[in-house]
């Protein structure tokens, strides 16, 4: 698994979405690795890192990261994860939290999709089937990003989400499909875990969580479904504001 290591500290994992890379986090890694052993991971079939067979489930991709982090003498860290990245974080929590001293999902949704979604996703394949990974990107990841975005942030996303392989994005998006609704494990979550939503995130900002744990926290940025490049000034404060009470 490809990855990019900084900083000293505690270790904290970044964990970017569906069609990105470590470079999703560039606004915001030299920050953070001020204080932190900062290690930004692509995930498999996205940038740099092959496609793994073993993955088709949520779950598929903490196993990875776990082992992954062992392999580097990491048996615990704080796991933030971003779109996909959070759902990937909810697993772990879920199923490896002992390798968590800490979590967040970032513009990511505990809830499983619903018929709506899943049918979107089996559109998504075939498009990515029928057109490739380049025309893909072109028309999805605008829709990431609000009305008065930076084009300038809008094309480098998009020039990123190219670096996906065709069998990665595939991958993605039936474990995205198929994932639990682990808005129940955040009612029973026992490690601090944080959630940030963007007031202007038109994909994972509305949900519901009607007993969360004592121990999850959240807090919201004014901006779209990619805050750490809509305002990584903001971003980065939330974010630290949390990881400064861990």
């Amino acid at each position: 698994m490809h990855y990019v290591r900084k900083g000293m500290g505690e270790p904290l994992v970044l964990i970017h979405g569906f069609l990105g890379t470590h470079r999703m986090f560039e606004k915001v890694i030299d920050t953070l690795a001020k204080t932190f052993d900062v290690i930004a991971i692509d995930l498999p079939g996205h940038g740099k890192s092959p496609v793994s067979k073993d993955i088709q489930t949520v779950y598929d991709y903490a196993k990875e990261i776990v082992a992954f982090l062992q392999a580097l003498d990491i048996d615990k860290a704080t796991w933030i994860g971003h779109s996909l990245g959070g759902y990937i974080v909810y697993a772990a929590t879920d199923r490896y939290s002992q390798h968590l001293t800490s979590a967040a999902a970032v513009y990511s949704t505990p809830e499983a999709d619903d018929s709506v979604t899943k049918r979107q996703r089996a559109i998504s394949i075939q498009k990515i089937q029928k057109n490739g990974i380049a025309a893909f990107s072109e028309e999805r990841i605008p829709s990431y990003f609000a009305d008065d975005a930076n084009p300038e942030d809008v094309r480098f996303a998009t020039e990123l989400a190219k670096e996906t392989s065709v069998g990665g994005a595939i991958r993605a998006i039936g474990a995205m499909r198929d994932r639990p609704d682990q808005t129940e494990v955040l009612s029973g979550v026992q490690l601090p875990f944080f959630i940030l939503r963007g007031t202007k995130d038109q994909w994972d900002g509305n949900f519901h969580i009607a007993k969360p744990s004592k121990f999850v926290r959240f807090a919201e940025t004014n901006t779209s479904h990619m805050g750490m490049l809509d305002n990584p000034t903001e971003f980065i404060e939330v974010l630290q504001e949390f990881l400064k009470g861990t």
